[in-house]
């Protein structure tokens, strides 16, 4: 076996080490300093070699300029939420107006003292170290303001350079503690072509039902929160007697289907609760409801809540989310939609009007949990530049080829308009909230916001509900074939076994009572 190639340390790993180390208002160990180089950059460092690029043999990398340079001198500051109201109110000074470093630091402890998220914290030296360090964050000269006025955080003011304290701060976690949260659209049940099929005013808006999900997960994949899904009506016909819980599924409604202040304050404690007690970073968008849903509901010392720098037409997207696990998550989704789509060319059925929450809710969620691969989700967040290294060594797994579904659909619906395979996958509407003006007063919008959440035709009961009697026949279908091969294991058959059992109590059950969704 070939020796494994030895990698050396480059001088920008070296510099971000110095930086860290001499950014800590105490010397770190060098115990403590290897082992964020070990969290930062996943390899270890001896003790030795962890001394030398601290000793001043590589003192002459401190003065190093250039991008490399750039992206290690502008660190995220060590306490944000701090320097952020210190540099506002020296914004509210006069203009010319000169700030000694003692008034600085005093003002600095009285604010200390206002911010919650700090109250655990000891109160900071504040050294001249420090004070040479915000200076230099947010102008050449704290005590000279410019004539013009109000001063302005020229280091950290492009979005490249957010991006580059952003990633800064996310080295300070581990992998698995750092998650992204984003709302999306989703048409649950818009089909690939325009049916067109009703004089009804509302079919064609009804076609095109659109929830919102919002979805979130840690960079590796190992933690995916439970999907909350947002509709227009409480409770949707098709979810009443559906076991969300089990299905690992939240639902929330509000008149336009889409986030609000209040429903992000709730996701915000349900996110508290679910991290525990661990240190972790939550990265967000720059909605105007996620800033006042965090202002309504500060999170506790051990959550870290960053936003994205606000995107321009000329920046390029920074949210792991929008690259590449959405759309994987919204691909996995119409491949079950338009296998269902198929299914139903054999009968003639109209199953875009027979289409229910229900099915959308099983579909969505297993893809969530099942199909989006861990190594899609990680490769977004390196593409993000928010994990180092940001190689593509990392290869996603591909995804499904919709196209021989897609021409069976549109080959069986001749004559009928065609929507473009990519626009029917990743429609540019999906993400936009919207608001339904075509009714005549607001009572009937409502009503018919409501309809948008239940089939187009009404759906028998046994169509969505199966008797027990067909769900034990197909356990014992799936326990036969699991038989037949040669991995299945004894605790494979003994857990099917044990579901079939409890299932076939329920059948005898139903055999005295008839099962409720039959025939007469």
């Amino acid at each position: 076996m070939p020796p494994t190639p030895r990698r050396g340390i480059t001088g920008v790993q070296k510099q971000a080490l110095r930086a860290w180390a001499k950014g800590q208002e105490h010397r770190p160990s060098h115990a403590q300093s290897c082992a964020w180089f070990e969290r930062t950059y996943g390899r270890h460092l001896s003790q030795s070699t962890c001394s030398e690029i601290l000793s001043k043999k590589f003192d002459h990398l401190d003065s190093v300029t250039g991008d490399a340079a750039n992206l290690l001198r502008q660190r995220a500051p060590q306490w944000p939420l701090l320097e952020q109201q210190l540099f506002e109110w020296l914004d509210t000074l006069a203009p010319g107006a000169t700030t000694p470093a003692e008034v600085l630091t005093h003002k600095a402890r009285e604010i200390w003292n206002r911010i919650p998220e700090y109250q655990t914290l000891p109160v900071p030296h504040f050294s001249n170290g420090w004070m040479g360090k915000f200076r230099k964050r947010y102008t050449d000269r704290v005590s000279a303001r410019p004539a013009g006025g109000a001063l302005t955080a020229a280091p950290m003011q492009t979005t490249r350079k957010e991006m580059k304290g952003l990633r800064a701060m996310a080295g300070e976690f581990h992998e698995t503690d750092i998650y992204n949260m984003d709302e999306m659209g989703l048409f649950w049940r818009k089909p690939p072509v325009y049916l067109l099929s009703s004089q009804d005013p509302w079919t064609t808006s009804r076609e095109n039902s659109r929830v919102c999900v919002m979805a979130c997960t840690n960079s590796t994949g190992s933690d995916r929160l439970p999907l909350w899904m947002i509709g227009h009506s409480q409770m949707p016909q098709a979810l009443s007697k559906i076991n969300l819980e089990a299905m690992d599924c939240h639902w929330r409604y509000n008149t336009h289907a889409w986030l609000t202040r209040s429903l992000m304050q709730e996701w915000l404690l349900f996110f508290y609760r679910h991290v525990g007690d661990r240190r972790v970073l939550l990265l967000l968008d720059q909605n105007p409801d996620h800033q006042a849903a965090i202002d309504a509901v500060p999170p506790p010392p051990n959550v870290h809540i960053q936003l994205f720098p606000k995107q321009t037409n000329q920046s390029a997207e920074q949210q792991p989310l929008s690259l590449g696990i959405v759309q994987a998550l919204k691909h996995w989704y119409r491949k079950y939609w338009l296998t269902y789509l198929v299914s139903g060319l054999s009968t003639c059925e109209n199953l875009v009007h027979k289409m229910n929450l229900y099915r959308a809710m099983c579909w969505i969620t297993r893809s969530w949990r099942h199909d989006l691969a861990n190594a899609t989700i990680n490769r977004a967040f390196r593409r993000s530049s928010l994990l180092d290294p940001q190689l593509d060594y990392i290869s996603a797994p591909r995804l499904p080829d919709l196209t021989a579904l897609y021409n069976t659909i549109v080959q069986n619906n001749r004559g009928l308009a065609v929507i473009s395979l990519e626009n029917f996958t990743h429609p540019l509407d999906e993400d936009f909230e919207t608001h339904l003006g075509n009714a005549d007063d607001a009572g009937e919008a409502l009503n018919e916001q409501i309809r948008l959440d239940e089939p187009i035709l009404p759906v028998p009961a046994h169509d969505t509900t199966p008797p027990a009697q067909d769900a034990g026949a197909g356990l014992q279908t799936a326990i036969n074939y699991l038989l037949h091969q040669p991995w299945t294991t004894a605790s494979d058959i003994q857990s099917l076994e044990r579901v079939e059992r409890i299932i076939n109590r329920f059948a005898i059950d139903e055999k005295g009572k008839g099962h409720a969704g039959a025939f007469n």
